[in-house]
């Protein structure tokens, strides 16, 4: 008697198990990814950090405008920041020259992340430039 109430138990676990699993594949199969497109911003805030004199200062950049800040020409080229629902991002396509008698020499050009600096940062021995967020207009 006891073994076969064990195997009805049994035989109604993996129907019931094998019938969610059934269920499961159709309604992912129904579920479609939502594609938006990618939303660039007109302009985005970066910080800059003089580590001989610890002073930081709070950089507004226009698209595709050129900075002048000391001996640094700072151009921003792209800016995306990640839509409110999704893990907070800030991502920012930046070229960075430095200006030495009336010559610019390229120091950086690449996307800064304002969640991990330091997988692509600036290499200065002065400045330390960090992606702050995106915003269409000043001090956003």
């Amino acid at each position: 008697m006891k073994l076969s109430n064990l195997f009805f138990k049994t035989l109604f676990f993996i129907l019931c198990f094998g019938f969610s699993v059934v269920l499961a594949e159709n309604i992912i199969k129904d579920v479609k990814p939502v594609e938006e497109p990618l939303v660039f911003a007109s302009s985005g805030n970066v910080q800059l950090l003089n580590k001989n004199t610890a002073k930081v200062e709070k950089i507004f950049l226009q698209l595709k405008k050129p900075l002048v800040i000391n001996n640094l020409q700072i151009t921003l080229h792209k800016c995306w920041q990640a839509p409110e629902y999704q893990r907070p991002e800030t991502k920012m396509l930046l070229e960075v020259a430095e200006i030495y008698q009336e010559t610019t020499k390229p120091l950086f050009f690449g996307w800064l992340f304002a969640s991990s600096p330091s997988i692509s940062s600036l290499e200065h021995p002065i400045y330390d430039l960090v992606a702050l967020n995106c915003s269409k207009k000043q001090n956003d």
